[in-house]
């Protein structure tokens, strides 16, 4: 017998052999040479002309419907119908064909007779046994108990119908009807698991599979060296080289180089990054090149991380999913099915009587909407927050996000540019003195560096020309300033009025001089030489324009927002009003910040402190929810980072993860409290069952397509 290699079917992709091939499809695609398209039987080329005609239906263009078998390998692939299962078990369920085996026992249950009825209920045990045992995206997801009710109340239904002396019509349509229920429930259920795979794997698309890591320096001069390898082998700590074109394998730290990159997959603007900047991988480098240590690899990647949400047994998962966890469990199925079976026989005459009603009761009751709808919210949530450059550190903190109360904002660097201007010198004598006593601010400021107030010092001597006086046992204390000792001078103090009282310096000489800029949201550091004050200076940073916005956001989320800074009270009462804040805490070093924080978890609530690391690294450690700007991708994310230095995605975050807690909520407990309701009045008979059946249809329509509609609607068009 002549013999030719295997290839692959166009539907599985199991082997074929080409000369005794079950079915082969040939597409009229207009061309002249057509290659014709092997299937392993007749349920794969069902499957795949389904397949084409989706695809028609959505985008009729000569590419979308010229398409080949490693295309639909690749939908296998995407799809959670994947299975090792042959594919009549895959389109079992699947498709509308499969229903109608139950519309033909209904109607041999119209017909008189025992003989029609008996056959009509081994019809529909038959199908809802194939319900049982066939592979399904719903018992995956779900577990057997949540996703087995429903199938189980038909067979109950459907046997009944054989001992009742009653009509057997109705039993018989309810079983039917059920079947349907049990179609329709899969059908949302792997909707929108799909939906959710394809938004993972878009992510997941946007990462290079290979990448060239830097071979370690060996100091001589030589070139740099790299080798080309899988990102899968880079390890943490390991060095890659991305230059302009490429795209960021692993999130890690730029260790050297400039560039510009379009930090996450939805951005629309490139950002500056260089060394000690974080990066997430698949940012794109649009400018230069840089060297990038990698701090997360492999599933800890951002845009790797959401599916891990979802996960019942994964570290630092949900609480509502691992409760929805236990609804799945053996011991709670057993549970459900005692309670149900002894309702129905206290409430229903007869054997068949409460079996039918001990059925419906299994029928409507929405268990696959209780686990379902319970975690996939948090990685629906997760995936648009990594596609938008906001990281969770796991599904435990985004819940703990959406639950946020109160909400401290940083100043430096967070509602401000955190870059300071030295606007003005006042010297407290003669005006000549300016720059003799600039200078003496620069001496002692540079142990302050890279402060943004020393900076701003430095900056503005630079570009006067004037250069700095040195000084003797210059020590800086953060948040209050620098003390020095001057030759021939005495002691020397520069910082906020507090540093200057310490020393038992008075300020009242420059008090109304100060108050004036601090009225303006500006900040003032006073310089005082032996004992006394001989000048102050003047300082702005500018607020962030979407500050504004980033506040009203968070407001509209009903969440109290507390300004924390170090400077002088009319300073950031300025700043607030500008912002519409009422609560201020000021004049407060990073210690005393971080116990005002401490203080406002003890209030009640959950506390959440927006900021950057390290300025606000020790209030960030206080709070419930630690948000950090422009740190995704770093080694100090906290429970939620965010790739820009934009506040309002910081807000943003905090209302993905409330809607994502709420929408969760909302679905366990219509679930749970709607279904356990629904299920004892449809088993004692309170209940119509084809009206319980259609109650039970409209919740499941509302809570299985929950987590999807977190995404927006382009997205869930396209998946």
């Amino acid at each position: 017998m002549p013999y030719e290699p295997s290839v692959p079917c166009a539907a599985c992709s199991c082997g074929v052999d080409p000369l005794r091939a079950p079915c082969v499809l040939i597409l009229d695609d207009g061309r002249k040479a057509r290659t014709p398209l092997l299937f392993c039987s007749p349920d794969c080329r069902t499957l795949f002309r389904a397949a084409q005609r989706r695809l028609r239906s959505r985008v009729a263009t000569p590419a979308a419907l010229d398409m080949r078998g490693d295309q639909v390998a690749a939908l296998h692939q995407l799809s959670p119908m994947r299975s090792s299962a042959p594919p009549a078990a895959l389109l079992a369920g699947k498709s509308i064909w499969y229903l109608a085996p139950p519309v033909a026992a209904v109607l041999l249950g119209l017909l008189p007779g025992t003989i029609p009825s008996v056959i009509a209920a081994v019809l529909l045990t038959g199908v809802a046994c194939s319900l049982l045992i066939g592979p399904d995206v719903t018992r995956r997801e779900a577990g057997y108990f949540a996703a087995s009710l429903g199938p189980l109340g038909s067979i109950a239904l459907a046997l009944s119908a054989v001992f009742t002396h009653q009509p057997r019509a109705l039993p018989l349509i309810v079983s039917a009807a059920g079947i349907g229920l049990s179609w329709f429930r899969s059908r949302l259920a792997l909707r929108g698991k799909t939906t959710l795979e394809a938004t993972l794997a878009e992510l997941r698309a946007s990462v290079p599979e290979r990448s060239r890591m830097s071979l370690p320096d060996l100091d001589d001069g030589s070139p740099l060296e790299t080798r080309e390898g899988a990102t899968s082998s880079i390890r943490t700590g390991e060095e890659i080289l991305v230059e302009a074109g490429e795209v960021v394998p692993v999130d890690g730290v730029v260790s050297a180089g400039e560039g510009k990159v379009i930090p996450y997959p939805n951005a629309t603007e490139a950002v500056a990054r260089r060394p000690m900047s974080s990066v997430l991988a698949g940012a794109r480098v649009i400018e230069g090149s840089l060297r990038v240590t990698a701090t997360r690899v492999g599933e800890a990647r951002a845009l790797f991380r959401p599916r891990a949400f979802g996960q019942e047994g994964a570290p630092g998962s949900a609480s509502l999913t691992r409760a929805a966890t236990w609804a799945k469990s053996p011991v709670a199925g057993a549970l459900f099915l005692v309670v149900i079976g002894s309702l129905a026989l206290l409430s229903q005459p007869g054997f068949a009587a409460s079996l039918a009603g001990a059925g419906t009761g299994l029928l409507v009751m929405p268990a696959l909407a209780l686990v379902l709808g319970a975690k996939w919210p948090f990685v629906s949530a997760s995936a648009l927050a990594a596609s938008r450059g906001v990281v969770f550190r796991d599904a435990s903190s985004l819940e703990r996000a959406g639950k946020v109360s109160a909400a401290a904002l940083c100043t430096d660097g967070t509602v401000t540019h955190g870059e300071c201007e030295l606007v003005e010198v006042n010297p407290l004598g003669k005006p000549q003195e300016s720059a003799e006593l600039t200078a003496l601010a620069m001496g002692a400021e540079v142990v302050a560096e890279p402060h943004p107030i020393a900076e701003a010092v430095r900056k503005f001597g630079v570009e006067r020309g004037i250069t700095p006086t040195t000084l003797r046992r210059a020590a800086y204390v953060p948040g209050r300033g620098v003390t020095a000792l001057v030759d021939g001078g005495g002691a020397l103090v520069i910082g906020n009025r507090h540093s200057l009282l310490q020393a038992g310096v008075s300020v009242a000489v420059a008090d109304r001089e100060a108050q004036r800029a601090e009225s303006q949201g500006r900040t003032v550091v006073f310089l005082a030489v032996g004992g006394r004050a001989r000048a102050l200076f003047v300082f702005e940073d500018p607020v962030r324009l979407e500050a504004r916005a980033a506040v009203q956001q968070l407001i509209d989320l009903d969440v109290e927002v507390l300004l924390l800074s170090g400077d002088h009270r009319a300073t950031v009462e300025a700043l607030a009003r500008t912002l519409d804040i009422t609560h201020v805490k000021a004049e407060l070093s990073a210690d005393e910040r971080a116990a005002e924080v401490g203080r406002l978890r003890e209030a009640g609530g959950v506390v959440a402190v927006i900021g950057r690391v390290p300025a606000d690294e020790t209030s960030l450690a206080m709070a419930d929810v630690a948000l950090t700007l422009d740190a995704a991708g770093s080694a100090v994310e906290g429970d939620l980072a965010v790739a820009s230095g934009d506040v309002r995605d910081a807000a943003w975050a905090l209302g993905i993860a409330r809607r994502a807690r709420r929408t969760s909520q909302a679905v366990t407990a219509v679930a749970v409290v709607g279904g356990a309701c629904l299920a004892a009045a449809a088993t004692t008979g309170l209940l119509h069952p084809l009206m319980a059946l259609l109650l039970a249809a409209g919740i499941d329509s509302w809570a299985l397509p929950s987590a999807v509609r977190l995404l927006p609607r382009t997205r869930r068009e396209r998946a």
